[in-house]
């Protein structure tokens, strides 16, 4: 859940999200001649919001986390447990919600239609990833050590936002390396 509103009742409502990646294939060597592109981070929404009732321009900030996600006994994680990260966004993207459309689209489930916004995030952070793709080196094979490498990042709604809303965690939400 992410973004921002106000509720006559509890009043402002923030929610801000952070996540981990991996690469999806620690297997796939890179080839010898290689060249970064960019990066992009795609998030994928399931349909949940709260807020505003019409259709409202939602703005989302990505920013590097700056400590580790930590889980089970040494560190539970709650409605109001935050994460520190670098307030220097990598990246920022908008996108028109309608809650009239994702009612719509919550209520078929069967449907094809997928909403997502792709995020291009800074290069340096690309090449970071980029230059440490090495698929023979536990820092890229083994989830411990590459998330001492790359903490993970934050998703944070813009100062203007009018709803929260819900990502979908799966295949679709996904950090995204371009190259050639």
């Amino acid at each position: 859940l992410v973004g921002k509103f106000t509720d006559p009742a509890f009043g402002q409502v923030y929610a801000e999200a952070y996540t981990q990646y991996l690469p999806i294939s620690t297997s796939k060597a890179k080839e010898a001649d290689a060249v970064f592109d960019s990066v992009s981070f795609i998030i994928n929404f399931d349909y949940y919001h709260f807020g505003a009732a019409t259709e409202t321009v939602e703005q989302f900030k990505i920013h590097r986390l700056t400590e580790d996600l930590t889980f089970r006994g040494s560190n539970d994680y709650y409605n109001f447990s935050s994460v520190n990260y670098d307030p220097t966004p990598i990246g920022e993207g908008e996108l028109s919600i309608s809650p009239e459309s994702f009612d719509t689209l919550i209520n078929f489930s069967s449907a094809d239609t997928i909403v997502t916004l792709e995020i291009k995030l800074a290069d340096d952070f690309g090449l970071d990833l980029f230059n440490n793709w090495d698929a023979s080196s536990p820092d890229f094979k083994d989830f411990r050590i590459f998330t001492k490498l790359f903490k993970g990042i934050a998703i944070v709604p813009g100062t203007n936002n009018q709803q929260a809303l819900g990502l979908s965690v799966g295949t679709n939400t996904k950090v995204r390396l371009h190259y050639h």
